[in-house]
């Protein structure tokens, strides 16, 4: 049975602003569509296997059952609720920015 899953407001803002950067700023409409297809096709993998994501080993997060997942040159970052069988999808981060700055503050 596959989990449901859900987005932070902070992840809202990456997914969208991702979205107008590749279509508007790079003017770049199909590569955009390929990354929406990237994106559904990584979401319907966790949502069948979620705990397919390697676990973060950061010192800045507190939590230790985040996970991430590539999406061409982005991570995704998500969250395991079990006992509600629901993905919760945390940010969708450049895969080149500095980590540590960005991940002290995922789990807050």
């Amino acid at each position: 049975m596959a989990y449901n899953y859900s987005f932070t407001h902070e992840a809202e803002k990456d997914f969208d602003e991702i979205l107008h950067y590749i279509t508007d700023t790079l003017d770049n409409p199909s590569a955009a569509s390929a990354f929406m297809k990237k994106f559904e096709k990584v979401i319907s993998e966790i949502r069948l296997f979620p705990k397919c994501g390697s676990l973060v080993e950061n010192e800045f997060i507190a939590l230790n059952d985040i996970r991430k997942i590539p999406i061409s040159n982005y991570v995704l970052y998500y969250r395991l609720k079990e006992s509600d069988e629901c993905i919760i999808v945390l940010s969708i981060i450049y895969g080149r920015r500095n980590m540590d700055n960005i991940l002290k503050d995922i789990d807050s």
